[in-house]
């Protein structure tokens, strides 16, 4: 969204499949707010807070004038109108003839009308308006009074009168002000349909703008049937966004659905079980729905209306209903015996309808053909939405919407949230703390709300245990993080190749990595393409990325496959070096007097084509190894293709029993550390040329660190060699 997504808060159980099936009609807008500017602040947080629940408002921001038909247009394409009435109301002929607008289609169109006194009482109003009445304007003030009288009718028997006093001090009474905004929004909301079918989402203003962008998508393609792909990586927020997004346009269709989940629950169940499911909800209509439809219909006819018009228009909307109430039957005497004949059920029920279907979490080709085979299944104007972690799930949508990490402001905000209840960190002892989590999530919102809700309540002095705790017993939720990354994985060439990028290819240009998985025998383009799809392998600046947490779950793999299947190594030593500075000098006889000592070397004795990078057969040999012997000459750091080779070697050294013995060949192991002296300008005149990613410099960098801080041998002139031992970095 950047998503500011949070995907754990929800209040949602597994398994859960929202559904609604109302008296239906195709309104644009589900509020229009009429009102004065003087109320300008308080209908402003009124917006916020209906937008925030789901709620699609038409608020007027132009300035007021007579006969202008957008707006008039507006008040007929909305479900309700609020009218906010303050004691400047009247001053504008304009407002008196939207007001005019507003009743007439209360009566022609069974508008609802949900009057709300600003400062003003509604036994009063007709006399508050009077005296302020223009000369100019006297012609529009019976029919104003006449509208009053019928709204405060309306707002004492039917709904709740908001009463605000407007010279009240709001800061000192805001809890009430608020309390009364959001008793309208709840009689809004409890109107639209109840709370059935919403979901409750912390935050949602910062879902806003990724939102807004789907929403416009959707508006721009609203009589044909769309299908919209929510894509990213586990844990980054896409349910969030879907609900959302669901909240804020449900009420444009006849049958809406959310099926979440559904990668688990057919784990758990067979695929066929989620089609009965979703028919059951298709055909489903309670009682509550037959009654609404009905209220409508008596609404609809005015004072005026004869008992017969009424009669009848009630009848009509029962014999709606009844209609739906065979089809339930229908409904409940079918059976779907196989996938096949669930989609022909699914197909037929849903063609005539208008319909919003959300897909959570879709992972297999067969899984979406199912439930939602073809656009053909759904009526003109359906839109349907699937969540994935593979795009490849999406080669049939009209749109993609990929979902990127939080940025730090965000991640930050979420995660004091949790662990404080506060958006801010509250004390600067924590903010060390704070700031590595935060940076370890990499704006997942997922472990950033997992994170906080542990160390909620916790001193400072009991993070550190508190999160040592949660790594040993992770939630199911990271649990299930880690379940579906890995299952991303169950083609082993696939495996085999993700496993190689996270050891070896990291930072690397994709097109280099092409090239070397193509002469192992893969087809590189391929795999890549089908990594970058399931969001394990990410490409910035055409260079190969993985997520931390990702990277950790290889990392994993590797170790547990290695304890697993412990294998002999195939070579004792793997000897890494420039040929140009040592081969014939030095190297070339150590290899001879290692291999007459009865030692299996390998020596790294390759030519390299200039620009290219080190090959993954070299890297394995290296992982195949017991130990590597390390000469650093002084244009050792010049090589990318050294000092690729050197920091696999100390990643295999820090995470196995690889054993390293550095040579420093006519080098100061101190030069090395730094990177300083002849050896430093050498690396220095290579990254200058041949650039490469902070995070790959910063590894190389740590890289000659470490390995000139080991003990190790020192060659001078070919002839001089004693040891070094080395205790400190200075």
């Amino acid at each position: 969204m950047s998503s500011t997504a949070s995907s754990s808060s929800q209040k949602k159980e597994p398994g859960l499949m929202k559904f609604t099936t109302s008296y239906y009609r195709n309104w644009t807008y589900d509020v229009y707010v009429c009102f004065d500017r003087t109320t300008n602040k308080f209908v402003s947080d009124l917006y916020a807070r209906l937008s925030a629940a789901g709620v699609r408002v038409f608020k007027d921001e132009m300035e007021p004038r007579s006969g202008d038909q957008i707006l008039f247009k507006a008040i007929e394409d909305s479900r309700i109108s609020i009218v906010v009435f303050s004691r400047s109301y009247g001053d504008s002929t304009w407002w008196l003839k939207e007001l005019e607008k507003i009743m007439e289609c209360r009566s022609s169109k069974g508008q609802k009308v949900v009057p709300v006194f600003y400062g003003v009482d509604p036994s009063e109003a007709g006399a508050a308006f009077a005296y302020r009445e223009p000369l100019r304007e006297a012609a529009c003030l019976p029919g104003f009074v006449t509208y009053i009288s019928r709204l405060t009718c309306l707002g004492s028997q039917v709904y709740v009168t908001i009463l605000i006093n407007e010279h009240t001090n709001v800061n000192v009474f805001s809890r009430e002000r608020d309390e009364a905004l959001d008793n309208i929004v709840e009689h809004i909301t409890a109107f639209l349909g109840g709370k059935d079918h919403w979901f409750t989402l912390p935050n949602v203003e910062k879902l806003q703008p990724r939102v807004q962008d789907l929403i416009q998508v959707q508006l721009l393609n609203y009589d044909k049937v769309l299908i919209l792909g929510i894509w990213g990586m586990a844990g980054i927020g896409k349910t969030t966004i879907a609900m959302a997004l669901y909240n804020q346009i449900c009420y444009r269709f006849q049958r809406r659905m959310f099926v979440d989940n559904i990668s688990e629950r057919c784990e758990q169940h067979s695929i066929v079980s989620l089609q009965e499911e979703l028919f059951s909800c298709i055909c489903k209509t309670t009682e509550e729905t037959k009654e609404e439809a009905t209220k409508e219909a008596k609404e609809k006819a005015t004072k005026e209306t004869t008992e017969e018009t009424t009669k009848a228009a009630v009848e009509e909307v029962t014999e709606e209903a009844t209609e739906e109430e065979r089809e339930e039957t229908t409904a409940e005497k079918a059976k779907i015996h196989d996938i096949e004949s669930g989609k022909l059920l699914l197909k037929k029920n849903l063609s005539n309808k208008k319909t919003l279907l959300v897909l959570d979490d879709v992972t297999e080709r067969d899984h979406l053909e199912a439930l939602c085979g073809s656009r053909e299944w759904f009526g003109p104007g359906s839109t349907i939405i699937i969540t994935t972690r593979d795009r490849s799930m999406l080669k049939d949508a009209d749109d993609i919407y990929t979902v990127k990490g939080m940025n730090y402001d965000e991640s930050i905000e979420l995660f004091c949230w949790h662990a404080f209840k506060n958006k801010e960190i509250p004390a600067e002892e924590y903010r060390e703390h704070a700031e590595s989590i935060v940076e370890y999530c990499g704006g997942v919102p997922l472990f950033l709300e997992v994170a906080g809700s542990h160390l909620y309540g916790k001193m400072i002095e009991e993070w550190e245990p508190a999160l040592e705790e949660l790594e040993e017993n992770p939630p199911y939720k990271l649990q299930r993080f880690r379940q579906v990354s890995f299952d991303s994985l169950r083609d082993d060439s696939l495996k085999k190749i993700f496993l190689d990028i996270v050891c070896f290819f990291v930072g690397m240009n994709r097109n280099h990595v092409v090239k070397i998985l193509n002469g192992t025998g893969h087809n590189g383009e391929k795999a890549l393409t089908a990594l970058e799809d399931k969001c394990l392998v990410t490409v910035d600046g055409n260079r190969l990325q993985i997520h931390t947490l990702i990277e950790e779950i290889g990392r994993e793999i590797v170790d547990e496959e290695s304890r697993l299947t412990p294998k002999l190594s195939t070579y004792d030593v793997f000897l890494s070096f420039r040929g140009k500075d040592t081969r014939a000098t030095f190297t070339s006889h150590l290899h001879a007097a290692l291999e007459n000592a009865g030692f299996y070397v390998f020596k790294d004795d390759v030519q390299l084509p200039r620009g290219e990078w080190i090959s993954i057969s070299l890297l394995e040999a290296v992982k195949d190894s017991r130990m590597s012997i390390i000469v650093l000459s002084t244009n050792y750091g010049g090589s990318k293709w050294c000092l690729e080779e050197l920091e696999n070697i100390m990643q295999l050294q820090r995470t196995t029993a690889h054993a390293v013995v550095p040579i420093f060949y006519s080098v100061d192991p101190s030069e090395v550390r730094h990177q300083s002296g002849v050896f430093g300008q050498k690396f220095n005149d290579l990254l200058r040329s041949h650039p490469v990613e902070e995070d790959k410099e910063k590894s190389w960098r740590t890289s000659l660190r470490q390995v000139g801080s080991l003990s190790g041998i020192v060659v001078v002139n070919s002839s001089l060699i004693h040891y070094v031992l080395k205790d400190d970095t200075s």
